[in-house]
């Protein structure tokens, strides 16, 4: 029973930090959108792209959590 209970919170906790993740990277994305300038750091696209890899990550890891527990 605990391991389930584990499971059910690991896969919850993932989803939400893929999903917050995302949230984040499109609020920051739209913040440069509209005040990047000249000066803008060119090293911001690597920040974006992992952004995007790790927000993935962790909702198919939590997906994958809750569908161990389901099945």
């Amino acid at each position: 029973m605990s391991n389930t209970l584990i499971g059910l919170i690991m896969g919850v906790v993932c989803i939400l930090a893929g999903l917050w993740e995302f949230y984040a990277f499109r609020k920051h994305l739209q913040f440069i959108r509209t005040n990047g300038n000249k000066e803008t750091s060119t090293f911001l696209l690597n920040s974006y792209w992992f952004s995007i890899v790790f927000s993935v990550l962790f909702f198919i890891a939590g997906v994958i959590c809750l569908l161990k527990i389901l099945l």
